[in-house]
């Protein structure tokens, strides 16, 4: 596992700020913030599936908005990436992520 430098908490804050680790209205897939999490620390998808447990492509759907993070899932990421983001973190993005796609849904069938 990867120390947590001084740049590292400075990135977090800066996302912070930038109001990406947080709701402010927009929703996303959190494979979106995976990608950015994966390439920040500098690991590669091969890196964080080996970290995890999970397969490189189940790593690849994640980041490409084709597949959810699970609690396991999240449970892992947060050990990868030293507890910053949290599991809570992650399963909050993906529980944002589902309501917003089915209110796109509901709203739809009006």
């Amino acid at each position: 596992m990867k120390k947590i430098t001084t740049n590292m908490i400075k990135y977090i804050e800066e996302k912070r700020k930038k109001g990406l680790y947080g709701w402010d209205g927009i929703v996303v897939h959190p494979g979106y913030t995976l990608s950015d999490e994966i390439e920040f620390w500098g690991f590669t998808k091969a890196e964080v599936a080996a970290r995890t447990g999970y397969t490189v492509q189940t790593i690849s759907r994640i980041v490409n908005a084709k597949e959810s993070i699970i609690p396991d899932m999240a449970l892992k990421l947060e050990r990868v990436f030293s507890g910053r983001p949290s599991a809570d973190f992650w399963l909050g993005l993906q529980s944002s992520y589902d309501k917003y796609l089915a209110k796109v849904r509901e709203e739809k069938k009006r």
